[in-house]
């Protein structure tokens, strides 16, 4: 908590000495106002005031803050090649950056309610048409409700019956009260599949942070899937006819290597890791795994910091990456995290086709 705030208020304070030459600009060179002391305060009393609620990170305040002032020093890039005056105030203003942010915003909150099936495909001379569905980041009652996954589940039946169903972690989190985290797996205990449903914890539905609720945690967690026939695999491998599936523990936790989890496994099988993270990518190709399944990310939840995440801890962002034979789905999960918003990736539930 101390380090988020301390970076809330690093990033304002840098932030918010731009936003003071913004409102200077502003008050002389669009209102024409001569400068004095009295001036001088009320333009520091505003930037103070519009930055102060930037400095909690979780809020939809401040992802608009941010993205307001960076479109703005981008525009102050283009101003320099605008001739036409007007139009050059009309930069100046900010007027143009609030209504592409508020756009981006209103986006962001559809793209967070609105989620969305996404078709991946990757090939293998192992198995033919296989089929499976996907699910993570649920993060039960942030902006799904019972109601709506009872829903989604509906539409996903709809679909054809895959032969695995797999949820990949963070189904619930830590703000999920336990009437949602057994409504959750009972809803999604439904979904239809010719060989089972199979979870594995997330950084969210462990302990790290579920220890925190005194409603729940990762034992009641498990008892609530076993009483709906979902499987959890913690570091656990699952053999069912020519498929072998490998379900990890969360990186945040001790856990077994990739490499010993898949020393002994049958390689002439179709092997598939399941990993609420997307790590460890070049470990499993070289131990002959031939697809790994993940979450996480949340596809970059808000632009753009799941690029830079991506850069700087190694992990994948969204989609399909080969290493040789061995595939890697990332989804961006079927909601999000911390904030009502995605402005990163759509919200989805991934149906995987092996060919």
């Amino acid at each position: 908590m101390v380090v988020l705030l301390g970076l809330g208020l690093t990033g304002v304070l840098v932030a918010g000495s731009y936003l003071v030459f913004f409102i200077y600009r502003i008050f002389t060179k669009i209102m024409g106002l001569s400068m004095n002391i009295w001036l001088w305060l009320l333009v520091i009393g505003l930037a103070v005031l519009l930055s102060l609620p930037a400095v909690n990170l979780f809020s939809v305040y401040t992802v608009g803050y941010f993205y307001f002032l960076g479109l703005s020093a981008v525009f102050e890039i283009l101003y320099f090649f605008v001739k036409n005056d007007k139009l050059r105030q009309f930069f100046q203003s900010g007027l143009i950056s609030v209504i592409v942010v508020g756009l981006f915003i209103g986006w962001g909150y559809y793209n967070m309610n609105h989620v969305v099936k996404t078709d991946f495909t990757v090939s293998s001379h192992k198995v033919n048409n296989l089929k499976l569905l996907a699910i993570s980041d649920l993060h039960m009652g942030l902006s799904i409700t019972p109601e709506k996954l009872s829903k989604y589940v509906d539409e996903m039946n709809r679909l054809e019956t895959p032969d695995f169903v797999f949820l990949v972690g963070d189904i619930v989190d830590e703000r999920t009260d336990v009437s949602d985290m057994r409504s959750a797996f009972k809803s999604l205990s439904q979904l239809k599949s010719r060989n089972g449903i199979y979870y594995v914890y997330g950084n969210h539905d462990d302990n790290k942070y579920i220890g925190e609720n005194a409603h729940f945690n990762h034992d009641d967690i498990k008892k609530e899937c076993e009483v709906h026939n979902i499987q959890v695999l913690e570091d656990e491998i699952k053999t069912i006819g020519n498929i072998t599936l490998i379900g990890r523990k969360d990186a945040s936790f001790s856990r077994k290597s990739s490499s010993e989890l898949l020393k002994n496994v049958d390689k002439k099988n179709y092997i598939i890791v399941l990993d609420h993270q997307p790590l460890d990518m070049k470990e499993n190709a070289s131990n002959k795994a031939d697809l790994q399944v993940s979450g996480h990310t949340h596809g970059g939840q808000i632009w753009p910091l799941g690029i830079l995440q991506a850069i700087t801890t190694g992990t994948m962002r969204y989609g399909v990456k080969k290493i040789d034979q061995f595939y890697t789905v990332t989804t961006s999960g079927i909601a999000g995290w911390g904030y009502p918003i995605k402005t990163g990736a759509p919200s989805e539930y991934a149906y995987i086709t092996v060919k």
